[in-house]
């Protein structure tokens, strides 16, 4: 089976370049094309790159997959290489593009040093010669990640209990342990609201909804800060409560009694 082939070009008609920069862009390259192929559905084992058939005159060489691909998969492959490449977002997202590799786009590009020049261009086919090799630009980049983001604002809130209380800190704010996450959301508060606050620590780890403008990562879809509108508190159901839901639902067991439900359900589990 055929290798899928990315034809890279860097720093042509320049005479000479920093040392370093012969790592950097690379590093960020080998995590595009990296990104593109986990897009189209390569495994991780086959999913490493090497570098061959280098050219004089510039940096020109192929960058390949290092093991071989079902041709349908190289195919693939190309379709979304391609489409970031020309900085067409409609394309990429029609072959399978995910966001994290146009944002792998956009660090590559912020690698190139003003005077640079890198292109790229997949190969669709084991038989073509050369493909069309497409500069990264600022251009391409602001097309391709206009409407991606990693970090949104949006008015929710979170479920859970103080942490920690920073009241002395420049903006004050306190941490709140997410209960559905366990992951900590720094939540930047009014001075008015800090009476609630104090509330809120007794008893110790009372629930709570913080409202008010979420500022979300969406890649790994955590939520990193609250603008604190409001504060509610969540007490725990009492006894009384409790007692509501007892025959709230008489057919459930389905005629059974409640011992005999649960003695059946148990055998099913053994």
């Amino acid at each position: 089976m055929p290798q899928f082939r990315i034809r890279v070009e860097l720093f042509k008609g320049q005479d000479s370049i920093e040392l370093s920069r012969l790592s950097a862009l690379p590093e960020e390259l080998t995590k595009l094309f990296k990104s593109i192929a986990d897009d189209a559905g390569v495994l991780p084992s086959d999913n490493q790159w090497r570098a061959s058939d280098f050219a004089d005159g510039s940096l020109e060489f192929n960058a390949n997959s290092s093991d071989q691909l079902a041709t349908k998969l190289i195919v693939r492959c190309a379709r979304i290489a391609n489409a970031v490449f020309a900085g067409d977002p409609h394309k990429a997202y029609e072959a399978g593009v995910t966001d994290r590799t146009l944002l792998q786009y956009e660090r590559l590009a912020k690698e190139v040093h003003s005077g640079e020049t890198v292109c790229l261009g997949a190969y669709r086919t084991t038989r073509q010669a050369k493909p069309k090799l497409f500069a990264v630009t600022a251009e391409r980049v602001e097309r391709l990640t206009n409407e991606v983001r990693p970090i949104i604002e949006y008015h929710g809130s979170v479920l859970g209990f103080i942490h920690a209380v920073y009241v002395g800190a420049e903006r004050p704010h306190f941490d709140l342990r997410d209960v559905a996450r366990e992951d900590l959301v720094k939540c930047y508060y009014r001075r008015d609201i800090y009476p609630e606050i104090v509330k809120a620590l007794t008893p110790p780890e009372r629930r709570l909804h913080v409202s008010g403008t979420l500022r979300a990562n969406r890649l790994n879809k955590t939520v990193d800060s609250i603008i604190v509108e409001r504060i509610e508190f969540i007490d725990p159901l009492s006894e009384e409560d409790l007692e509501k839901f007892y025959g709230s639902a008489p057919d459930i067991t389905g005629g059974q009694s409640a011992e005999e439900f649960v003695s059946d359900a148990r055998e099913d589990d053994d």
